[in-house]
């Protein structure tokens, strides 16, 4: 099963350097493959926004939670660092302190940022427009070992007209093509799209892209699974989906199972 989270989401997505001392301060420098290499994750925050507007006047925003669990300052920025005065300042979070970060540029397709084992993060998105009866979703952090070469799986998608459902799919460094198969609960397919996704403008902080509603199929109440193949040397994947209310507004996410 998928993990269904409590947002209204944009409509299809196929959407730092660590120095490391004895007392591991971290540089903000851009993500690097050394660093892969370094730390062996990178995480990824599959929607990083503010204030970007949506539908029905709703106004999205991405609260990145940064936590500093140890004993010793750390600099964790999403920029690096520059000459200019203050800025590793800026970017630190000290010893058992909570930040919210962000990017100087909206990520509506998201962004990785680097793994630290001395820091959590939590990401939640919420619509600013509803602050009264909402505190937010909580978004899931991908890590590059949860993309997948063979399929995702997204289970119990609702075939109901009160709802929108959106289909976030991203490519691991790359852009390509995939299947989009509905299969009903007896394991017949229903419909199959392919769908390209967009190569990454910066494939050091961004991922391959495609966003794509998925239309309800005539005659089949009943929720189906999403499978999603990538195909013809397509890079490794990961998804979810977004299921809104038409009305409210409010919205469950959709994760894949974590093996």
């Amino acid at each position: 099963m998928m993990k269904m989270r409590n947002i209204p989401l944009i409509a299809f997505v196929l959407t730092l350097t660590l120095a490391f001392s004895s007392g591991r301060a971290i540089g903000a420098e851009p993500f690097s493959r050394a660093a892969v290499a370094s730390v062996d994750v990178r995480l990824f925050v599959p929607i990083l926004v503010s204030n970007l507007p949506g539908v029905g006047g709703s106004v999205w925003n991405t609260e990145l939670w940064v936590t500093n669990t140890s004993n010793q300052p750390v600099v964790y920025g999403m920029v690096p660092c520059t000459v200019s005065a203050g800025c590793v300042a800026l970017a630190t979070v000290d010893p058992q302190v909570t930040l919210i970060r962000g990017d100087v540029v909206p990520r509506p397709t998201g962004r990785w940022v680097d793994f630290n084992p001395a820091i959590q993060l939590e990401a939640r998105i919420r619509d600013l427009s509803r602050n009264a009866s909402s505190a937010g979703v909580e978004l899931p952090i991908v890590r590059e070992a949860d993309f997948r070469s063979d399929e995702i799986n997204l289970n119990g998608i609702p075939q109901d007209p009160r709802f929108r459902v959106t289909l976030r799919v991203y490519g691991l460094d790359a852009g390509g093509q995939v299947t989009v198969e509905q299969i009903d609960q007896l394991g017949h397919l229903i419909r199959t799209t392919a769908v390209v996704l967009a190569p990454p403008e910066n494939p050091l902080i961004l991922t391959g892209d495609a966003q794509r509603a998925v239309d309800n199929v005539p005659d089949v109440p009943e929720p189906m699974r999403i499978r999603i193949r990538p195909i013809n040397g397509a890079p490794r994947i990961w998804a979810f989906a977004s299921v809104t209310n038409n009305v409210t507004s409010e919205v469950t996410l959709i994760q894949p199972f974590r093996q």
